[in-house]
């Protein structure tokens, strides 16, 4: 088996002869075995100038030796760049386009060679180039007599919003030099735009105003926000795709009556607290805005709006014994309804805020009559296991207002 004689440093692209003091110093992970110093010089490397000599000197030798078939390395220099509604940019930055613009996208090849001192371009001719692109299928182009490839694209209705990346693939096998950056990017806007809400704080029903840059459809959403949930809570739907087409540049009006359109609480006014608007249009998951802010005013806090002295405090005289607990007592919860009410009780630890889950769910939305109630809890949560020790509160949510009594304490054992 021959053992080759010429060794490249793949960092360096420097090549030198198996005797070269260099080889002893070179990192075994730089090392390139090269068959000759023919085809070190093909592929890019320069000689060492210790073991070898110059690089002319030894391209004149080649030359004689393989008649003018050895040359300087080939390299290849391209250039990338597009044209937006008549504004050229060939940076990373990207540019803002709207449904109906037009996009010119334009790549040029050359090949370059340092010869005779200076370097010579020539335009790689009938050469194809592709473009790349998640959104727009660009079709491949052959290069004309001046190296270059052009495309053409017109944004339709219905363009997903967003960035859309666009690359240039030269299709060239090394020593490829781009003039700029490889990639254009260009920005399509949702087309949803000024999200108003009046009256805001609300205190029955409110109105959500916006403003659209072309005709869509567009469904419309209220959810609750607790800025601890993630996904939202849907409370309502207030518009549909198949409601029609909304015209472009006119004021849109929505009106939401405040109320919920699902789950047990249907038809009922929200709670007080934090809304969330979000307008979604039907091209794709980045078609949406959303707007927050929107209040429920304080006072107004669920269920029907109070009638004339209604009362806002339904729950007095909360009361748990024994306290503390320990692992083998139950704990007895007592309170006093002042009028009828749908009531929830759950017990949650003392530093916990309400996330809509708790340790125990005593009742939930249970119909109880005025008077006194009296509940047990066997100390375990939701899944059956006995609690940790600690500090307890018991949370009663009657007709969606909450009251909370702290300070129900669990304890090892009980002097």
């Amino acid at each position: 088996m021959k053992t080759s004689t010429i060794t490249g440093n793949i960092k360096t692209k420097e090549f030198h002869k198996s005797s070269c003091f260099a080889i002893k110093r070179m990192p075994e992970a730089n090392m390139i075995a090269l068959n000759s110093i023919k085809h070190a010089i093909d592929h890019g490397f320069d000689p060492c100038g210790h073991c070898l000599g110059t690089k002319d000197e030894i391209v004149r030798s080649l030359d004689k030796k393989y008649k003018g078939k050895v040359s300087s390395p080939i390299y290849y220099f391209g250039y990338f760049h597009g044209i937006f509604n008549g504004l050229s940019t060939n940076d990373y930055s990207g540019i803002e386009a709207n449904i109906g613009d037009k996009i010119e996208l334009f790549a040029t090849l050359h090949q370059c060679a340092f010869e005779n001192g200076e370097w010579n371009f020539s335009p790689v001719q009938n050469h194809k180039i592709d473009i790349a692109c998640d959104y727009i299928n660009f079709p491949s182009q052959q290069t004309n007599a001046d190296g270059a490839a052009k495309w053409s694209y017109i944004i339709p209705q219905g363009f997903e919003p967003g960035d859309t990346s666009m690359s240039a693939n030269f299709n060239t096998s090394a020593n490829l030099i781009l003039a700029t950056g490889s990639v254009l990017f260009f920005s399509v806007p949702v087309g949803i735009s000024n999200i108003r809400i009046s009256p805001n704080p609300f205190d029955q029903k409110t109105k959500i105003y916006f403003k659209l840059s072309y005709d869509k459809r567009i469904k419309a959403d209220i959810y609750r926000n607790t800025y601890f949930q993630n996904p939202w809570s849907h409370v309502k739907n207030i518009r549909n795709f198949n409601d029609g087409i909304l015209k472009a540049n006119d004021d849109v009006c929505l009106e939401w009556d405040g109320k919920i359109d699902h789950g047990f609480r249907e038809g009922e006014s929200v709670m007080q607290g934090n809304y969330v608007v979000k307008i979604e249009g039907e091209f794709g998951e980045s078609d949406f805005e959303y707007k927050e802010g929107l209040k429920k005013k304080l006072g107004i806090l669920g269920g029907t709006d109070p009638k004339p002295n209604e009362p806002t405090v339904y729950v007095s005289d909360i009361r748990f014994s024994p306290n503390p607990f320990s692992i083998v007592t139950r704990v007895e919860l007592n309170f006093f309804l002042i009028d009828d009410a749908k009531v929830s009780i759950h017990i949650q630890h003392a530093n916990w805020q309400f996330k809509g889950d708790c340790v125990k769910e005593i009742i939930n939305h249970v119909s109880l009559k005025k008077g006194s109630h009296s509940y047990t809890w066997d100390g375990t949560n939701n899944r059956g296991n006995r609690v940790a020790l600690g500090e307890y509160k018991v949370r009663i949510l009657a007709n969606e207002i909450p009251f909370v009594k702290r300070g129900l304490h669990k304890k090892w054992k009980i002097r």
